[in-house]
């Protein structure tokens, strides 16, 4: 199988703030309930505010996965999406009014969101870093 350049920079780049994120002692947020969902667009600074979730589809295309190795027993995908339009492997929260789930382009700058259990509260931390601090 030979990688394009996005998925050799994907590789990179998502290796990179899962590890922002570990250093948090969390990793990149996997959503499995409704509840979950509302509760990370809740904690989002506004309505426009776009952030990486720990979801790719980078092993096969329309086999997404989380990040974190939990299964992928939940989405919120908005209408028409994922449609992996120019190669989109990367799954972002808040995409639009509706503040659903959409596919990107894994090149596209944004924050991301880490989260982690403890005492059976998730919590999450919405990071700054993106591609232009490579």
């Amino acid at each position: 199988m030979t990688k394009n350049v996005t998925d050799i920079l994907f590789y990179f780049f998502f290796k990179y703030i899962k590890r922002n994120c570990i250093e948090e002692h969390a990793n990149l947020a996997s959503v499995h309930n409704e509840l979950e969902n509302n509760f990370l667009i809740g904690l989002l600074p506004s309505t426009t505010t776009r952030c990486w979730l720990g979801v790719q589809d980078a092993v096969e295309e329309g086999q997404w996965l989380w990040s974190d190795g939990t299964p992928y027993d939940y989405s919120n995908w908005c209408s028409n999406e994922p449609n992996n339009l120019n190669v989109e492997n990367c799954g972002e929260i808040n995409w639009s009014s509706d503040r659903c789930w959409n596919d990107a382009s894994c090149s596209t700058s944004m924050g991301y969101v880490c989260a982690k259990d403890s005492n059976l509260v998730l919590w999450c931390l919405i990071m700054s870093h993106s591609w232009n601090d490579l």
